[in-house]
């Protein structure tokens, strides 16, 4: 049995891995790893609102970052006048 900690850290892990594309894959996964009741860890909706972020950012990065920031780029920030 592993410490509650753990499991979230781990789940945030596989999250940015790519190697789960849901959190129902994250839970089967962590089950598979020794971890207790992952399912109860990761109940929180904000919890799961951020691992869904992350799963979604390993699969498409540059839906990750706001509008005008892809790398290379500057936001124009000057007033017009």
């Amino acid at each position: 049995m592993r410490q509650a900690s753990g499991t979230i850290e781990r789940a945030y892990q596989l999250a940015g891995t790519g190697h789960c594309r849901t959190i129902d894959e994250i839970v089967r996964r962590l089950t598979a790893e020794g971890y207790d009741s992952p399912q109860a860890h990761l109940a929180g909706k904000g919890l799961r609102l951020e691992l869904r972020k992350l799963i979604k950012a390993r699969e498409n990065p540059s839906a990750a970052r706001p509008t005008g920031t892809e790398p290379g780029t500057e936001p124009n920030t000057s007033a017009a006048g």
